[in-house]
């Protein structure tokens, strides 16, 4: 046994070499996402809002479900449509957090470390992307270290909360979407797996970035294979099929959100021109 484990490092250390050989701008990179994502990231305490995310997630190790309430707390009842099941969110940054906490314990670090792993995924996985869309090694280099160096892009990664995920499943995304361009047969299951992925990360910002890859596509349909366009359809329909039912059961929390905001100031604007004068500053 422990001969074949031994086999298989010793197979995966050349791999690593020749990936370092040929990209030695990750032997930077990785080292430099690491630490400016980890440093520190159990120094503070929960803010609110990453509290109240990783208090749901704690509760699906006591009843194997995102819950509002366990006997002691309780968080967002405003959302509360279904005895106490939490669909407000959808669940996948969740469950990822319920598995760090299983992990590693109740802890400022285990409820962060996934989301601070995410950080480094996406750096690298950004640092491929761009290699594959520019052909060249310093573009590759300079979008991943603008990533890891972007205050924004990292609060949300040292955050406990699911807002870094989109971006890691953006790259992922666009990467398979890209691959229908090709002028070979599109192998259409990653972009499928992504989509309904991203949708139960976070189905907002799957939105906006589905409709622009879309557009996207309308556009420039004509330089697709015709044998490739025909998979959209197949992609479409399999991830609505696993994502649209999610909307039905979520619809009932819409009427309910805009009551408690309501309710909680006399301050906000319920008139006909309140989105003329958002957009207006």
């Amino acid at each position: 046994m422990e001969t074949g484990v031994s086999a298989e490092l010793l197979q995966i250390v050349p791999t690593l070499n020749r990936l370092a050989k040929s990209h030695p701008a990750l032997l930077f990179l990785i080292p430099y996402a690491f630490l400016v994502l980890f440093l520190g990231l159990s120094d503070s305490a929960l803010q609110v809002d990453e509290g109240a995310d990783t208090f749901v997630s704690s509760t699906i190790l006591e009843h194997g479900t995102p819950r509002h309430a366990n006997e002691l707390f309780s968080t967002m009842n405003y959302a509360d449509v279904y005895d106490g099941l939490f669909v407000y969110r959808t669940w996948v940054p969740y469950y990822l957090q319920a598995a760090s906490l299983f992990a590693f314990g109740k802890t400022t670090f285990a409820a962060r470390l996934p989301f601070a792993l995410c950080g480094i995924i996406s750096v690298v996985l950004l640092y491929f992307f761009t290699l594959r869309l520019t052909g060249k090694k310093s573009v590759a280099f300079l979008a991943a270290l603008f990533l890891a160096s972007s205050v924004p892009a990292l609060l949300y990664f040292r955050a406990a909360r699911y807002i870094g995920l989109p971006i890691l499943l953006t790259i992922l995304l666009l990467h398979s979407y890209i691959t229908i361009f090709e002028k070979k047969k599109w192998n259409p299951w990653p972009m499928t797996c992504v989509s309904i992925l991203y949708f139960h990360t976070m189905y907002v910002a799957f939105s906006g970035i589905i409709a622009g890859a879309l557009i996207h596509f309308y556009y420039h349909r004509e330089t697709v294979l015709p044998e490739n366009r025909k998979q959209v359809m197949k992609v479409a329909g399999i991830s609505a099929l696993f994502t649209v039912p999610w909307l039905a059961v979520v619809f009932p929390i819409f009427a309910k959100i805009p009551e408690f905001y309501l309710g909680a100031s006399d301050l906000i604007d319920t008139t006909g021109w309140r989105f003329s004068k958002h957009f207006a500053g």
